[in-house]
């Protein structure tokens, strides 16, 4: 995606756990499962060599200069990018019946 900011790259992650004292705005909804949503901006590079429907894998950010280094890594997903900057866009509370 193209947009005043430059190039960016939005992702969308469901955790694996949920937490303990969850938000009261979450209380009496029957939510079992969060996700996030990381708005990554200045995108100079993108590597994807594999993509699965469903994708189980662990996140790293590290530092590359004076940018950042993001690689996703699973069973069914290789991604690495290079970015500027990112931040948590979103963090939502649903209900999952197969948790």
């Amino acid at each position: 995606e193209l947009d005043r900011e430059g190039p960016t790259l939005h992702l969308r992650f469901n955790l694996d756990r949920f937490p303990e004292v969850p938000p009261a705005r979450w209380s009496g909804k029957g939510h079992n499962r969060v996700q996030l949503k990381v708005d990554f901006s200045g995108v100079t590079d993108c590597l994807i060599s594999r993509w699965s429907v469903e994708n189980l894998c662990q996140l790293k950010v590290s530092a590359k200069g004076d940018q950042l280094q993001v690689v996703a890594t699973g069973a069914g997903c290789d991604i690495c990018f290079t970015v500027g900057s990112f931040r948590i866009a979103n963090v939502t509370g649903y209900s999952d019946s197969s948790a």
